[in-house]
């Protein structure tokens, strides 16, 4: 069992800026941060994240450090949200995620 990351588009950006939610997540600013797929292989990470994001969403990784340690920046909210193992969506709170 692995965690793989998953990354969004610039169109989920910030309300302020005319972006529009995540159309799953139901948030904002959804491309600062990554969700993480519990699977065991990539093929089976990307598999859940069409099943519960369908394509909304923009690039799989292997692991975190994957991400380009240059962009790591660009996703100041970290992990916003995780596809359990089953397959359940869990997205966090930010009062949640702080604690």
């Amino acid at each position: 069992m692995a965690d793989f990351p998953i990354t969004f588009g610039q169109q989920y950006g910030s309300a302020i800026y005319g972006a529009d939610p995540h159309p799953v997540l139901d948030i904002y600013q959804a491309k600062d941060g990554y969700l993480i797929v519990e699977a065991d292989t990539r093929q089976e990470a990307r598999e859940k994240a069409f099943n519960a994001l369908g394509t909304a969403w923009a690039f799989d990784y292997e692991k975190v450090e994957d991400l380009d340690p240059e962009k790591r920046g660009w996703y100041p909210l970290g992990e916003i949200a995780r596809i359990l193992r089953d397959g359940e969506l869990v997205v966090w709170k930010r009062e949640e995620k702080q604690a």
